[in-house]
């Protein structure tokens, strides 16, 4: 997300800095494109964001990171003089409240409110669109290794999943969006559908027929790791997954359709 939000920052005539804690070299293609990348700071280091912030005269942040993680920036930004700023936590607070991840997110979403009161907080749905994402990359790689993905539960539980693209795009728009100030927002992708029907349009993806038969939870649990899945996401596999709570302005609505976002994955999983 923080590298998709750098390019678009960037594209919108912004100065950007991207901040890693170690190796910047893997920012190497944000730097040549005109980032100036920052290693050695920590959002869990009070010293390192008030050191950067005061060099770099930041007006405004967005913070990639886990909130549990980000949201020790929060009081060092407000003391700094940084009003605007974007954090992420996950829609799965509005739907899982129970579960101690969740419970987790939603006390730090509150220490973010309490320390500064203006930034922008963003709960992404199921986020798709790079290597790394765990969840339709790894499907992605299920069905192209073995044509078949099974389909845990009813297969009727409704998903919105989001681009990263459309999620970086929306950080740096909630920067300029009046509205933003202060809220929380969800954000979900252009189409809302089945489970089955996501796995059906990851397999139009790849291209060649894969077969999906559904399989109660319970007897596939021992089998999560193989259909990409982690025990928490099986405890609430047949949940209603879309989007909660008042749609965010249409500056940050999503942009990039499902079945393109699906076919720019596929690709890139093709070519490591």
């Amino acid at each position: 997300m923080g590298r998709a939000a750098a390019a678009f920052a960037l594209d919108a005539g912004r100065t950007v800095i991207a901040t890693v804690r170690d190796r910047p070299e893997r920012l190497a293609d944000l730097a040549a494109c005109g980032v100036v990348v920052r290693s050695g700071v920590d959002a869990a280091d009070p010293a390192s964001i008030a050191a950067l912030v005061a060099e770099h005269r930041v007006g405004s942040a967005i913070l990639a990171p886990i909130l549990t993680v980000s949201a020790k920036a929060a009081p060092v930004l407000a003391a700094c003089g940084v009003t605007r700023a974007v954090f992420f936590s996950s829609n799965n607070v509005a739907i899982d409240q129970e579960a101690p991840v969740y419970a987790a997110l939603g006390a730090a979403e509150a220490e973010v409110r309490v320390a500064l009161p203006s930034a922008a907080l963003l709960r992404p749905t199921m986020i798709y669109g790079h290597r790394g994402d765990g969840n339709l990359a790894r499907l992605i790689g299920v069905m192209r290794r073995w044509r078949i993905a099974p389909i845990p539960g009813s297969g009727g539980a409704l998903q919105q999943p989001v681009h990263v693209d459309d999620v970086g795009r929306a950080a740096v728009a909630a920067l300029e969006e009046p509205a933003c100030a202060g809220a929380t927002f969800a954000l979900g992708g252009a189409v809302v559908l089945t489970l089955h029907d996501l796995y059906r349009a990851c397999a139009r993806a790849i291209g060649r027929p894969v077969l999906l038969p559904r399989i109660p939870v319970a007897p596939l649990a021992p089998l999560a790791r193989l259909v990409g899945l982690k025990a928490a996401q099986f405890a609430r596999i047949d949940r209603d997954k879309t989007a909660q709570g008042p749609p965010p302005p249409p500056a940050l609505a999503p942009r990039v359709p499902l079945d393109d976002g699906l076919a720019r994955l596929a690709r890139l999983l093709a070519n490591p």
